[in-house]
């Protein structure tokens, strides 16, 4: 391992620092920017260039502003070094200093001697922070390696690309931002009823703005946008939190801001709102242009589609998913529908007990009962209405088997020639 003097003197004492015990009473000077000198400071601490004798006997000058302040050597650390003085300089002499040690930078040194010493893998991968060049073998700096590999250290100690660490940098300040737009627009929400003017005005004068997005930036440093997702919690609360505004007041703000961005919320209002007249709102606005409609079809196909059993309010989300699916279906749905008209239910039915006797009519004994698992079939009168309105005039009920004939015979595809060779 190539090491510059002063590394070499300041952080290991070489074979007379161990036999000569002025030396042991050294300070540790520590480098702004990394590394450390350990010496004898020789003038005033108070002066702007710092006199160091290292502990190899050379005398250097160096300006305190480059330095942090002086650190003592502390008793334990000098008393470990006198219990070492005399011995000779060898790998197993330096690898018992860093285990005894407590000190990081002395530590780190001695583990470094070790491998100028015997320079082996072990000892390579011991000393920390280095790795093995692939392509030439030699151990090298982590961090140049990583570098070298365009990657970059990130916050929490680990290498990642410049890529994801710029995706985690904006989802970060796209977090402080959404929780700086939910302080602001719950602020002026309170405010709108405020019996200050100034206050009244201001809060008008907030949600006056949020359809601009260049004039709502230019005032609050926020992206409009933002706001949807602080209305849609307030359109569809947590359950038993009061309504902190009139849901029309809420859907007047939507309807102000791009259409595109309020697809996703008015979908689920659709699906989740308990209000029947605001979830009819919903999917009148999601029937207002060509684009809006095909989003609304796929969500709600697509809540079809990844419906699962095990979910408690399973069939309520699939005669919830179906009503909504009317109004946007095409032949496309078919297959699903189809496959949602019915929904096994298995429930539980108590069996009473019953009373024996025996031929002589004396009694006899009582069976306890019990319980038994019974399965039935749930039909979903909202999937029947969708398939119907999709079927041109086709209708066989809840007769699963007999629909799906009906598609195969009116939308497979035959390629087969079934014309004899004669």
């Amino acid at each position: 391992m190539n090491l510059n003097w002063v590394r070499f003197g300041v952080l290991f004492p070489a074979v007379c620092f161990f036999g000569q015990a002025p030396f042991l009473r050294a300070d540790i000077f520590e480098i702004r920017g990394g590394g450390t000198i350990s010496g004898t400071l020789l003038n005033d601490p108070k002066s702007p260039v710092f006199k160091i004798r290292t502990n190899d006997g050379v005398e250097i000058e160096i300006p305190s502003g480059k330095l942090k302040q002086p650190v003592p050597v502390s008793p334990e650390i000098e008393a470990v070094y006198k219990k070492m003085a005399g011995k000779e300089d060898t790998p197993e002499l330096h690898r018992a200093l860093a285990l005894e040690l407590k000190n990081g930078p002395l530590i780190y040194a001695h583990r470094e001697r070790v491998v100028e010493l015997e320079p082996t893998d072990a000892n390579w991968a011991a000393l920390g922070g280095h790795a093995a060049n692939k392509q030439t073998g030699e151990w090298e700096k982590r961090d140049v390696l990583e570098k070298r590999k365009g990657l970059v250290l990130s916050q929490s100690n680990t290498w990642d690309t410049p890529q994801s660490q710029a995706i985690l940098k904006n989802k970060s300040a796209e977090k402080l931002a959404g929780a700086e737009m939910a302080k602001l627009f719950n602020q002026h929400l309170k405010n709108l009823d405020s019996k200050t003017p100034k206050l009244n005005a201001a809060a008008a004068e907030f949600f006056s703005l949020l359809g601009d997005s260049e004039a709502f930036y230019q005032k609050y440093q926020l992206n409009h946008r933002l706001a949807i997702k602080v209305i849609s919690d307030l359109l569809l609360p947590k359950p038993d939190a009061p309504q902190a505004a009139s849901p029309a007041f809420l859907m007047d703000l939507l309807i102000k801001m791009p259409e595109y961005l309020t697809y996703s919320v008015f979908v689920e209002i659709a699906m989740e709102s308990p209000n029947s007249q605001l979830q009819q709102q919903a999917l009148e606005l999601l029937n207002r242009t060509e684009l809006s409609r095909e989003y609304a079809f796929m969500r709600f196909w697509s809540e079809l589609l990844n419906a699962n059993t095990k979910d408690k309010s399973y069939i309520q989300k699939i005669d919830r998913a179906g009503g909504n699916l009317q109004g946007f279906a095409d032949k496309r749905a078919i297959p699903i529908l189809i496959d949602r008209l019915l929904s096994k239910v298995t429930t539980t039915v108590k069996i009473q007990g019953s009373q024996t006797f025996n031929r002589d009519g004396s009694g006899g004994g009582m069976s306890t009962g019990g319980e038994k698992k019974v399965e039935n079939f749930y039909q979903h009168q909202s999937i029947l209405s969708a398939l119907a309105g999709v079927a041109e005039g086709e209708s066989y009920n809840y007769d699963q088997q007999a629909w799906r004939l009906w598609y195969a015979r009116k939308y497979a595809k035959t390629n087969m020639d079934l014309r004899r060779d004669e």
